[in-house]
């Protein structure tokens, strides 16, 4: 069973770093292949600029999220299980510089920066090399183990210890037996034939999506997990004003409040459904969280895009109750309920808390729409790094 991990190269690296990276892949190797003997191994270095690049790394800064692009479609184009991109470019983050760099296990891909690995010129060339191939090794089998479930949440010494320095990479620490058995356990899963390499392959494109979706279900849910979706209220700022400029205009207007009186359970219930479903689509539409036409059907692709989905589906569906909640909140405590009843005598003789819910239903279901609004003019590199990176390393 083949584990094929690539590593992809993005922009120039100085003809010391090259020689630390194939020093750190053939260690890698080398311990991927003791630790675990039952599989077999391949850890591929690929040039984006071709390997006669040779010219001196610029000390520009690159949105992180187009080098996770970049990996995604070496991943689908050379058929990889796992894709890291190494650049010598610092990083950038909708929230700032990172020092390391993002790991994504709904792509299953990674991005490094090896900027921050040199020791510094005060070592000989041979020490510089054997640090930096050192670090670039502890990294890879950071990144591996993450892909493979476990947490970065570790204590000082291990291997998943939380990173604030290069130096901290420099710690000899080892995996423990438990952690050793996961990642068995997990690679095991990886180097299965995929479903496109089966017969299934010729199966209809709903049944391949279904089935794949099926068979990467665990996957699916800690991906989403992962990426806590019920935070989108705090994280995309303008789908949260949105929604609420909208509920506010809409709790003072006295023909608002007769239209959502009117509403009854079944309706109120379909409408709301029918938005959170809606706008999900829209928003995953309108920051192309879903692949291109014409694209090849594989396991991978419909893990990550099912992950996206489920992502942005808890995301609307979490923005909906806390507007449920807000809306009902401030109705209780602010408006009297004599004043509401005259607003909606015209539909109903009395008003009382059952109808009060209904209408907070159906204005949160109203904010909703207006927020999704406000969640496309998101930047789209923000949107996707919120969507689709767990962690930064």
């Amino acid at each position: 069973m083949l584990v094929d991990i690539g590593l992809l190269v993005e922009g120039p690296l100085s003809p010391l770093v090259r020689g630390a990276l194939e020093r750190a892949r053939e260690g890698a190797l080398a311990w991927l292949y003791e630790g675990f003997p039952q599989f077999q191994w391949a850890v591929t270095v690929s040039y984006a600029g071709g390997e006669g690049d040779t010219s001196v790394p610029s000390l520009s800064t690159l949105p992180v999220i187009d080098l996770l692009d970049r990996g995604v479609r070496e991943r689908d184009d050379s058929r990889r299980d796992f894709v890291v991109v190494l650049t010598s470019a610092k990083l950038a983050s909708p929230f700032g510089a990172l020092r390391f760099g993002i790991i994504s296990r709904s792509l299953d891909c990674a991005v490094v920066s090896l900027g921050h690995l040199d020791p510094g010129p005060e070592k000989s060339l041979d020490e510089r090399m054997a640090t930096i191939s050192s670090r670039i090794r502890a990294l890879l089998l950071r990144i591996l183990a993450l892909f493979s479930g476990l947490t970065a949440s570790e204590p000082e010494g291990s291997p998943l210890a939380s990173l604030r320095t290069a130096r901290d990479l420099d710690i000899k620490g080892s995996f423990t037996a438990d952690q050793k058995l996961l990642l068995r356990k997990e690679i095991s899963r990886v180097a299965d034939a995929r479903l496109e390499e089966t017969p299934a392959r010729k199966s209809t494109r709903l049944s391949f999506f279904v089935r794949s979706a099926w068979i990467n279900r665990y996957d699916i849910a800690l991906s989403v997990l992962r990426a806590q979706p019920w935070l989108f209220p705090m994280r995309l700022g303008r789908l949260t004003t949105a929604a609420l400029s909208a509920i506010f205009i809409f709790l003072i207007t006295a023909e608002a409040w007769e239209l959502a009186a009117s509403q009854t359970v079944f309706s109120t219930a379909l409408i709301s459904v029918s938005v959170i479903l809606l706008t999900t689509a829209y928003v995953v539409v309108q920051h192309s969280l879903l692949r291109n036409r014409g694209q090849r059907n594989t396991e991978q692709r419909v893990t990550s895009e099912v992950s996206a989905l489920g992502i942005v589906l808890i995301g609307m569906m979490t923005t909906y109750a806390l507007l449920f909640v807000f809306i009902f909140t401030v109705v209780t405590f602010v408006f009297d309920m004599t004043l509401l009843s005259r607003w909606v005598q015209e539909v109903t003789p009395t008003f009382a808390y059952g109808q009060l819910l209904i209408v907070s239903a159906f204005v949160a279901a109203i904010g909703l729409s207006v927020g999704a609004l406000g969640a496309s003019l998101e930047e789209v590199g923000y949107f996707r790094y919120v969507t689709l990176v767990d962690e930064a390393l």
